[in-house]
């Protein structure tokens, strides 16, 4: 007997990927140093991702741009430091995975008195 696969359905699983963008004004933390990296490094393992490679460019007169790579997307830091002004990205694909523990760790170390932050979410459908 052949098995009816017209009418059959295919399991859908939703994915919810969170996603912080923040505006850093009035930096009070080094926005030059390639230790920035590290702490991004840490703030992943403090939030439960997994780093898996990461990517760093000092600019000529100011400022730098920082990425890790996440098993669950990347955390990505540009800075300003001529007018002590950083943007963070958070940007994570794994709900268990905390990114306000994370944003806390790069927080401490860049120190901005002021900051405006976006906290968006895309639902993703796919099949299993």
């Amino acid at each position: 007997m052949e098995k009816n696969t017209k009418n059959a359905t295919t399991p859908i699983k939703f994915m919810k990927i969170k996603q912080l963008n923040i505006d850093c004004y009035e930096c009070r933390g080094d926005l030059n140093s390639p230790a920035l990296v590290g702490i991004m490094k840490s703030a992943a393992n403090k939030c439960g991702a997994k780093v898996i490679g990461s990517a760093f460019q000092k600019y000529k007169k100011y400022g730098i741009t920082a990425v890790v790579f996440l098993a669950e997307s990347h955390i990505l830091v540009s800075t300003y430091p001529e007018i002590q002004f950083a943007v963070v990205e958070i940007f994570l694909c794994n709900d268990k995975v905390d990114a306000n523990v994370c944003w806390e760790e790069i927080k401490r170390y860049i120190r901005p008195k002021k900051i405006i932050m976006g906290e968006f979410y895309h639902d993703i459908r796919k099949k299993i």
